[in-house]
């Protein structure tokens, strides 16, 4: 019950809600395409994917230069409903979508800025 209090509390700040409902249908995303996507700053996002990660719902890999977010896979009803539900009723969700899809390589670009 504990951690179904803490997944809750944690999806309960919009930018935490935004995000996991992202991380629901793409397979991966690093920080620059959730930036651009949410057209929230930085800190916001790097904060808010710290948040789900400490609860749980999200894990991280690092990809070169990279670190890159992807939903925790998880054996569980709750979250299994919960994902469905994200995917159906957050009304910001088809904007922020649809601004992620409009930059597909923003990681390659953001890679060539650095070099």
């Amino acid at each position: 019950m504990e951690s179904y209090l803490k997944v809750l509390n944690c999806l309960g700040k919009e930018a935490n809600l935004r995000i996991y409902r992202m991380l629901t249908l793409q397979r991966e995303l690093c920080v620059c395409e959730l930036e651009e996507a949410l057209r929230l700053p930085q800190y916001a996002v790097s904060r808010a994917l710290k948040n789900l990660v400490d609860c749980g719902l999200v894990e991280k890999r690092k990809q070169g230069p990279w670190r890159l977010y992807s939903l925790k896979r998880q054996a569980d009803r709750f979250l299994d409903g919960l994902e469905t539900l994200c995917r159906q009723n957050l009304p910001d969700f088809y904007s922020d979508m649809r601004r992620l899809k409009m930059k597909p390589d923003l990681r390659m670009k953001k890679l060539k800025k650095t070099l």
